[in-house]
């Protein structure tokens, strides 16, 4: 959602590194009150006029988090069966976590490598490494450990 929302309102002008760039180790205070007040830092731009949905979303981008409402729209079973199963089946996964605690998967998944060398480590945000993270858990164990 915030992908789009930098595609739709801001590109248009300047291209969309101009304002990774200007977010880049900003807060989220501090990048959503400068997306709010935008025509403070250049009369040309309107200030963000969205919703707030809109705004927490190009936040989240911006800032590398994932807001609150978008959290629960991470697929973990998608993700993984996107990410793995061009290689193996997800049973091997399963197999794998069956002893494991979720901390003991999720430092796995951000190692693949050291268990397959063919394997690239887990790059995706915390939120989905805990989304992938929680999905095993729940189809080995039943929830998370």
């Amino acid at each position: 959602a915030g992908q789009q929302i930098l595609d739709d309102e801001c590109t248009m002008c300047h291209g969309a590194d101009l304002v990774v760039d200007w977010a880049d180790g900003m807060s989220i205070t501090d990048v959503t009150q400068g997306l709010l007040t935008l025509s403070q830092i250049d009369n040309s731009m309107e200030d963000f006029s969205g919703s707030a949905e809109q705004l927490n979303a190009l936040v989240a981008l911006l800032t590398g988090t994932v807001a609150p409402d978008d959290e629960a729209a991470i697929d973990g079973g998608t993700m993984l069966s996107d990410d793995c199963t061009m290689c193996h089946d997800l049973e091997l996964v399963y197999d794998w976590a069956a002893e494991l605690s979720e901390a003991q998967v999720m430092d796995g998944l951000l190692n693949l490598s050291s268990l397959n060398s063919s394997m690239d480590d887990f790059s995706g945000t915390e939120a989905e490494l805990k989304a992938v993270s929680t999905f095993i858990m729940t189809e080995v164990k039943g929830g998370t450990q």
